[in-house]
């Protein structure tokens, strides 16, 4: 027995309006796409326009912020603690990393069941671990030059 096909005409309908479809579904997609892409950069900039406001007196001294994240859980009331949680506990661990000289901002996430733990060390205590491990610290070949060659022209200081 032998299949019928439908006259060519036919076909050329069906892949018009699959054509329209799709050509609709892409263009309302590219509408969602540019409405997020909008959001986002008006999250941005104001996210930007509320750290120029927040006039940190660390970054403007040292041109540098916080530079590490530690996440902590938020253990529900009702939670066991055994003797390794307490050991390593925000609490012990913030302790600690005072105690070493690093300053530390905490916040909540936006469900409130993790605290982030911002990490950041001034330069008095980066050059003091410098100096312990005895780090070798590149000079610009250039401006050691340059000081070489002006010596003691200017005087003692």
């Amino acid at each position: 027995r032998r299949l019928q096909s439908t006259p060519s005409w036919v076909d050329f309908i069906v892949i018009l309006a699959l054509s329209f479809i799709f050509y609709v579904l892409l263009k309302f997609l590219m509408g969602v796409s540019e409405r997020w892409r909008k959001l986002m950069d008006k999250r941005v900039e104001l996210a930007n326009q509320k750290r120029k406001d927040a006039h940190d007196p660390f970054r403007s001294k040292n041109g540098y912020s916080y530079d590490f994240v530690i996440v902590f859980k938020v253990l529900l009331k009702n939670t066991t603690i055994n003797d390794t949680r307490k050991k390593n506990s925000m609490k012990a661990i913030l302790d600690k990393l005072a105690q070493g000289g690093i300053q530390t901002k905490l916040f909540y996430s936006v469900q409130n069941d993790e605290v982030y733990c911002k990490l950041r060390a001034p330069i008095e205590r980066l050059e003091k671990e410098a100096d312990r491990i005895n780090y070798k610290f590149p000079l610009d070949s250039t401006l050691v030059a340059n000081k070489l060659k002006l010596g003691n022209a200017i005087g003692p200081e």
